[in-house]
């Protein structure tokens, strides 16, 4: 899996796994499978800031999106925990420790 966190000039920040890019009438894109919404929420235990991930736009029927390059900011590695979390919920289930091991939950 290639996961990345992307953001969008919309504001949005994406976190999926880039399956494909390509070049179709005029653009650049690239294809994100199960894409996902990062947003910050408050936890309501602590009151302190946390993320949650949740499906981008869950309607979709193949749960792939082509997003033109012209609409990212920028995109790169998220650290291990976002990644993590993105895995648990949405793909293998494989998760990285901070030791650099695979573990499966």
């Amino acid at each position: 899996m290639n996961i990345q966190l992307i953001k969008l000039k919309s504001g949005e920040e994406i976190i999926g796994d880039v399956v494909a890019t390509g070049f179709s009438e005029g653009e650049e894109f690239i294809t994100v499978k199960k894409p996902a919404v990062v947003q910050i929420v408050p936890q309501q235990q602590t009151g302190k800031l946390g993320i949650a991930i949740v499906e981008w736009i869950p309607w979709l029927e193949n749960q792939e999106v082509s997003i033109e390059e012209s609409d990212i900011m920028f995109s790169g590695k998220p650290i291990d925990n976002i990644s993590n979390a993105y895995s648990e919920r949405f793909g293998s289930g494989i998760v990285t420790s901070s030791k650099g091991l695979l573990l499966n939950k």
